[in-house]
């Protein structure tokens, strides 16, 4: 079921293309997090995460025992992609908001110079996000400011490795409107290492989950988010030496061979010329 479309955020009133493609894949992911435990998904994903500035790690507890999504509340001025609240054993809840991207940037980026000396609030998407939406982000829950144990921001794109600059340019906006730099709870991942989770974690999935992590899986891999995971050790003995079959001549270059393993799999290398 996608909650984007429940939401109208398919539409053309949605934004761009690009915008609606955004949503229906936070849509997927999220509502695949929805489905099943935390344990076999929300949780393993949110650890995958780093500090802004690459310092340390996303830390949460295994005290956890259920979680809440809300997907683009209105939280003020601002709608956010995903407010999500881990509930913790003792009554108090985790609070995270959610900003995901797939081919766009975000949406507003920093202020000028000449602007950071005379505006209010800031314009940067995240920092907007991370001091105007995520201290007002439990109303939208209905829960009590003293029922919140920790509030967080995380931001999840489509980068393969940590998009330093543009994470910098929204904590020094941050700071500016009065966070401490070293207090900021910001945190990046990306959808690729929610593939490795889907690949390498499969022994944390009960029966009745699998068929909904095996098409969250097929999904990112049709979208190209797939992470490089090495090569695994081949056991030559499986090769058949009768059935080899070579593809084609060439008088420079490289000669690619392949040889059929286990009855259905190819394992194809290439004979270098020298």
């Amino acid at each position: 079921m996608s909650i984007a479309e429940i939401r109208d955020k398919l539409g053309h009133t949605a934004g761009s293309v690009y915008d609606r493609m955004e949503n229906l894949l936070t849509s997927d992911v999220f509502t695949a997090c929805r489905y099943v435990r935390p344990e076999s998904l929300m949780l393993p994903f949110l650890r995958t995460a780093t500090r802004w500035d690459g310092s340390s790690g996303f830390h949460i507890g295994d005290d956890v025992h259920s979680m809440e999504y809300g997907f683009w509340p209105k939280v003020g001025q601002d709608e956010p992609d995903l407010i999500a609240c881990a509930n913790l054993a003792d009554g108090r809840a985790y609070l995270l908001l959610i900003e995901s991207k797939y081919l766009s940037p975000k949406s507003s980026g920093p202020l000028s110079a000449e602007e950071l000396g005379s505006s209010e609030t800031p314009k940067d998407q995240l920092a907007r996000y991370y001091t105007q939406s995520l201290p007002r982000a439990h109303e939208f829950l209905g829960l009590e400011p003293n029922a919140i144990a920790r509030r967080a921001m995380l931001y999840v794109t489509a980068h393969s490795v940590r998009p330093a600059a543009v994470l910098a340019e929204s904590v020094d906006e941050i700071v500016h409107f009065g966070c401490p730099r070293d207090k900021i709870e910001l945190y990046w991942t990306n959808w690729h290492a929610l593939h490795r989770l889907l690949r390498f974690n499969q022994g944390l999935i009960l029966p009745w989950e699998a068929p909904i992590v095996e098409d969250l899986r097929a999904l990112l891999e049709v979208k190209g988010l797939i992470c490089y995971c090495g090569f695994q050790a081949l056991d030559l003995g499986q090769l058949d030496p009768a059935a080899w079959q070579y593809r084609s001549q060439r008088t420079q270059g490289n000669v690619p061979y392949r040889w059929p393993v286990g009855g259905y799999r190819e394992v194809g290398f290439y004979v270098t010329r020298r």
